[in-house]
């Protein structure tokens, strides 16, 4: 069973009006501690819990899709890697900015396009080749790779300019609604992609301070309900949105602009 909350307004994560013929079956699972943060734990419950379905219900093992939302997309990726004989595909949107875990000695499988094919008769040696001394791998394909110079680097300014440039507001421009609010008198827009330790700061056209934000955690985005700092509503226009990342001390700056809906004062 799954209730409406903020992120999910719609019951049933929107699932319920696929059951046309009444015999649709939804699972959500909760995380342990509420956050799919716990490892091994949070591993072995999605593994016993796919067991009890198939065990249970009759269900295709081969079409097993899962996605997820801030620490559950993260746990989709580490799902993923860690399950690739159960779990077929995955997807997810607004990844939590946390190092994804995997189990030790995790396979992980890479997938090539190749122009020739995994199979006899197209390795380094025709068939007709008599010496076993030449017969280099049955006579398929060879293929050698590195991963050598691609471990991560952390801190690095060019990445860090990438990234602050994949800084958002959600949505933008906003046209008196969006998904995120769930009443006539909320407004609220997301700025998204920000750095853990971070400072928001949004102005006017003419340099006007109208609301600041100091972020210190892993969640990626930060929401503004369109108020200034007396925490009254702003008007419509453009407004400048400054982000200052603190890790790095790189800065970014993005333009923003709301239209602003009348109050319904037959809403109160």
């Amino acid at each position: 069973h799954h209730t409406p909350d903020y992120d999910h307004p719609t019951p049933y994560y929107g699932q319920q009006v696929l059951d046309k013929n009444g015999d649709y079956i939804f699972v959500s699972l909760d995380a342990i501690g509420g956050l799919w943060n716990k490892g091994q734990g949070d591993h072995d419950f999605f593994a016993q819990t796919l067991t009890t379905l198939n065990e249970n219900y009759c269900i295709d093992t081969s079409r097993v899709f899962i996605n997820g939302f801030s620490y559950g997309a993260m746990f989709s990726y580490s799902l993923m890697q860690d399950m690739q004989t159960r779990v077929r595909a995955a997807a997810t949107y607004a990844v939590a900015d946390y190092n994804i875990w995997l189990p030790e000695g995790n396979n992980c499988r890479i997938r090539v396009r190749l122009a020739k094919p995994y199979s006899a008769g197209y390795g380094p040696r025709d068939l007709e080749v008599m010496n076993e001394d030449l017969m280099i791998n049955e006579l398929r394909p060879k293929y050698q790779f590195t991963i050598e110079g691609l471990n991560p680097t952390l801190n690095d300014p060019e990445k860090t300019e990438d990234d602050l440039n994949l800084i958002t507001v959600v949505p933008n421009p906003y046209y008196a609604y969006d998904e995120y609010e769930t009443n006539a008198l909320m407004n609220r827009v997301k700025i998204a992609n920000l750095p853990e330790k971070c400072v928001v700061t949004i102005y006017t056209l003419n340099g006007t301070k109208v609301r600041q934000f100091k972020k210190d955690n892993n969640d990626p985005s930060i929401e503004w309900d369109l108020t200034n700092f007396a925490n009254t509503p702003v008007s419509s226009g453009f407004y400048l949105i400054h982000i200052k990342d603190f890790t790095s001390g790189k800065e970014r700056v993005i333009k923003f602009y709301g239209a602003m809906r009348k109050v319904d004062l037959n809403t109160f």
